[in-house]
């Protein structure tokens, strides 16, 4: 192995909070809090690593979704089913929502 493929980086990285702020947020655009907060619901892909907030992020500073299995894929439009009116239709669209998680409207 060369010493070039040893201090080769690999992408994504895990980028303290306060580091992602300064580089996607205007000054005083969000805080530290609101951060974590957001990785904590799931919006931000990031970890809590030996008592601090990392997110994970691209070479070009943007989120990183899908990194590992612990994060989240990039958010998603909640799915729902809408009913037609027939009863029949609408029995099997509620009994398949129901076995897939999506919402019936």
């Amino acid at each position: 192995m060369t010493t070039q493929h040893l201090n080769r980086s690999k992408w994504p990285k895990k980028q303290p909070v306060a580091e992602y702020i300064l580089q996607n947020y205007t000054e005083g655009g969000v805080s530290n809090a609101s951060v974590v907060r957001q990785i904590k619901k799931g919006t931000v892909p990031g970890i809590k690593f030996g008592g601090r907030w990392y997110v994970y992020v691209l070479p070009d500073g943007s989120p990183a979704w899908g990194y590992s299995e612990n994060q989240p894929a990039a958010p998603q439009a909640e799915k729902s089913v809408r009913l037609t009116g027939n009863p029949v239709a609408d029995a099997i669209l509620a009994k398949t929502a129901a076995n897939t998680g999506m919402k019936v409207a």
